[in-house]
């Protein structure tokens, strides 16, 4: 339960400051997981960035791809 939380917590604090490190590019989930050392979360990281996407508050844009794995997000 909590120990799960943190870890999904720690995951989006790292995601969001990869993005806004490099806010003139975008990245796929895949991109990110490897440039932050997390390669086996690709899935996690993408149900993260769906979230934040989802809300404008959270500073990230999606840029939809093909499939949803090719989409690519930045920070706004």
């Amino acid at each position: 339960g909590k120990k799960a939380a943190s870890a999904i917590i720690d995951l989006q604090v790292r995601t969001l400051a990869y993005l806004r490190e490099h806010r003139s590019q975008a990245f796929t989930p895949a991109q990110i997981a490897q440039a932050i050392g997390t390669a086996d979360e690709v899935e996690a990281i993408f149900f993260i960035l769906e979230h934040l996407a989802a809300n404008p508050d959270r500073g990230v844009q999606k840029v939809p791809g093909r499939t949803p794995a090719e989409s690519s997000y930045r920070a706004q």
